[in-house]
């Protein structure tokens, strides 16, 4: 079974919470769920909803990835944040070094995407990795050790407490909110399709002639003038009965 989400009625159902899109909320929107529908099909739509509330936090409603206190300049990052240039950027603010890296690790291991973010830590904010490094991060806990299997199990739905998965409880209600906004979006546009498996070809048997045998030359006439001696004999005895010779 795969999940797909319907776009039209997607953003409908979210039209009457956040009014009309802007085109880079509307594109940043889309890339989360290409990402999601390719690499989890299967997957959780309250995990999905979760992140997708964490995202429009995070970025400040944009649905673009971001960095760090985008509205101040470079100099000041680098005089004022410790971890530089390691600081937040993308859909969830991954920083440190050692998430960087692992980001780096897990991105090759689970889709086989070679990046060197520790080198290159800029391209965290593009859109596709940042939207795999939120759904990663949060599955696996990188950033508090808190995962999302802790609060959205089975039945469970904690989207207050999820919080804790990113930032403590750093407006941890007003995510909340945003969780059951896309949770209901999602449901609204939720496309659920059987995996056709793929035809089976009925093998046809193959049709083998016999091998051509190829005879030399001088084998060929040996046999010819072998298959003549037993004639020749034949002819001679009859001659001799008839004519009382011999």
């Amino acid at each position: 079974m795969k999940i797909t989400y319907n776009r039209d009625r997607f953003f409908a159902a979210i039209k009457p919470i956040y009014g009309k899109f802007t085109q880079d909320q509307v594109d940043g929107l889309n890339y989360l769920l290409d990402a999601w529908e390719t690499h989890y099909p299967n997957g959780s739509l309250k995990f999905l909803a979760y992140c997708l509330a964490t995202a429009y936090h995070e970025t400040n409603t944009t649905m673009q990835p971001v960095i760090e206190a985008y509205w101040l300049s470079e100099g000041w990052r680098q005089r004022n944040l410790r971890y530089y240039p390691f600081y937040g950027r993308g859909y969830v603010q991954l920083t440190w070094d050692y998430n960087y890296e692992k980001a780096q690790k897990r991105l090759k291991e689970l889709f086989g995407i070679e990046v060197d973010l520790v080198k290159s830590p800029a391209k965290a904010c593009d859109p596709y990795l940042a939207a795999l490094i939120l759904y990663v991060g949060c599955t696996e806990g990188w950033f508090t050790g808190k995962k999302l299997v802790d609060y959205f199990a089975g039945d469970k739905a904690d989207p207050i407490n999820a919080r804790r998965i990113v930032n403590g409880t750093d407006e941890a209600k007003k995510i909340a909110g945003h969780y059951h906004t896309f949770v209901k979006a999602l449901l609204a546009s939720e496309e659920k399709r059987e995996s056709k498996p793929l035809p089976v070809e009925t093998p046809q048997t193959p049709k083998v002639e016999s091998p051509k045998v190829i005879v030399p030359e001088e084998i060929a006439q040996n046999k010819e003038k072998t298959d003549t001696e037993p004639k020749q004999a034949s002819i001679l005895s009859l001659f001799f009965k008839l004519f009382g010779v011999g």
